[in-house]
């Protein structure tokens, strides 16, 4: 079983968590900007075409990751992957209209708003 902070350590007594080293941007990175705007594309495509109205939105998510896996062949991603994505957008985006609609807040902006 390998753990996520390897033990290191004299004896064992006395053992201390090391932090394991930090993968290369290339290889963690599953979410590049190209990417997201491109599944961002594809989601508006997709539901503003009237045929696909009544497709579930699993089987959307599905054909979404198809074609980012088709445009980004490096790191392939699920459909659930799309779809927890798409949730992280959409609060992150909610949470920015909140901090908006606050009076002592300053103005922010959501990353990838348009």
């Amino acid at each position: 079983m390998s753990h996520l902070f390897p033990l290191v350590g004299d004896d064992s007594s006395e053992v201390t968590p090391q932090l394991a080293e930090p993968c290369e941007l290339s290889e963690c990175d599953l979410w590049p900007r190209p990417k997201v705007l491109r599944f961002l594309e594809e989601y508006k495509t997709f539901k503003n075409n009237p045929k696909n109205r009544l497709k579930s939105n699993p089987q959307m998510f599905e054909n979404i990751a198809t074609v980012l896996n088709r445009h980004f062949p490096g790191r392939a991603v699920t459909g659930s992957q799309v779809e927890n994505k798409w949730r992280t957008l959409k609060r992150s985006y909610l949470g920015t209209r909140r901090k908006n609609n606050t009076s002592w807040h300053g103005h922010v902006t959501c990353e990838y708003e348009s």
